[in-house]
């Protein structure tokens, strides 16, 4: 990743990331959906469908222009790739009505927990034989702000719980509130914060539990 970042052009980000680890506090959602009441699904204000992705659609939605087009976007792409290249079992993209891959997301199961302990670095707890997690969720630019995410995430809940499991789990910066909204759009509901604190490249999780309110509010 440091090799890439450095190829990349994006000195800022190996500091950003260095200085993080070295001492930095960050905050997250961790919001879970239980599969036995699944909500009616939120339209998009687009159509689409949606299938398990290829790599031919990975390097679709990654294209240069946008992975090179500022440092977040190109920070978004590393984040993903190295997803992609762990090789999980279930990805899954949204596709618009020209076969246009324009959202992103990858399903975590349990028997995946060496790779998931690998990749967050024993950042997220062990998940139960009935849980998965969703994580790495991206939307293209210029297809953002239309409720693509929010679709996207409960029409892969419907397959999720076709194959037995009862919880979707994700986690969502506290900064996030687009993605938070989406989340919570699809029917997924706050259970727990969690804080990291970083001191000189040793992370300590900290999880305090919250009420289980579906945040109507947020729409």
């Amino acid at each position: 990743m440091i090799l890439n970042i450095l190829f990349g052009g994006y000195f800022s980000i190996l500091l950003y990331e260095i200085k993080r680890r070295f001492y930095s506090k960050k905050k997250f959602y961790c919001l879970k959906k239980d599969l036995n009441n699944l909500n009616q699904i939120k339209k998009s204000n687009i159509d689409f469908s949606i299938r398990e992705m290829t790599k031919k659609d990975f390097d679709a939605i990654f294209t240069d222009e946008i992975i090179h087009s500022n440092a977040n976007e190109y920070k978004d792409y590393l984040k993903r790739k190295i997803l992609y290249d762990y090789g999980f079992d279930e990805c899954y993209v949204s596709v618009d009505k020209s076969d246009t891959p324009i959202f992103i997301q990858w399903i975590m199961n349990p028997e995946e927990e060496n790779k998931i302990d690998e990749v967050f670095q024993n950042g997220i707890p062990v998940l139960a034989d009935n849980e998965v997690l969703f994580e790495g969720a991206y939307t293209k630019p210029g297809f953002r702000q239309k409720k693509i995410m929010s679709e996207s995430l409960g029409r892969f809940s419907e397959i999720i719980k076709k194959k037995g499991k009862h919880f979707l789990i994700t986690y969502v910066e506290f900064e996030n509130v687009q993605s938070l909204k989406a989340c919570i759009n699809a029917g997924f509901y706050i259970y727990k914060t969690k804080t990291d604190m970083w001191r000189y490249f040793k992370r300590r999780s900290i999880y305090i539990s919250e009420e289980s309110v579906p945040y109507q509010q947020i729409s």
